[in-house]
């Protein structure tokens, strides 16, 4: 049997102060995290239709979220395949605001994979130079400015709701 991909529906998509809100209907939840996540189309599934950044309210099989990108269009009401991101040790490693990256270059010969985005860093990567932390592993230099230096999701507070 292969794995399928939960669905949800969009009921509400609105924008407030150069925030998109998207309340989604999703009758099985994926397994933790939940955002960062996309909403991808039923007949192309590799087509992102609409990314969605941060979960703020989750009330079972309702869930809302918040994206902070302007370059997408609020999504239609409709059904679309639901994807979770990231694992998480991903999250974990973009929350943890007393986490040391360094900067680094990977040893000749070897490779590692982004934890963020999942690119390969060193041999046979676009780079060998990314971040590096003790209790995380690599990200690309692209993620640590993406998601630790700017903050894209909005997840590096101390006042993040621990609902999420």
């Amino acid at each position: 049997m292969s794995y399928k991909e939960p669905t949800t529906i969009v009921k509400v998509a609105s924008k407030k102060n150069n925030i998109n809100i998207v309340e989604v209907f999703i009758e099985k939840k994926p397994s933790e995290p939940i955002a960062p996540a996309g909403l991808y189309s039923l007949e192309q599934p590799d087509n992102l239709i609409y990314p969605l950044h941060r979960l703020v309210l989750d009330k079972g099989h309702t869930l809302t979220f918040e994206t902070y990108d302007q370059n997408y269009q609020l999504p239609m009401k409709g059904k679309y395949i639901f994807r979770s991101w990231w694992i998480p040790k991903a999250l974990a490693a973009v929350r943890d605001i007393d986490a040391v990256w360094v900067e680094r270059v990977m040893p000749e010969r070897e490779h590692d994979h982004c934890l963020l985005s999942y690119d390969k860093i060193g041999e046979g990567g676009e780079t060998n130079k990314g971040y590096f932390n003790k209790k995380y592993g690599w990200i690309t230099v692209a993620a640590y400015e993406e998601y630790i230096v700017n903050d894209r999701l909005r997840l590096r507070s101390k006042k993040v709701n621990r609902n999420e």
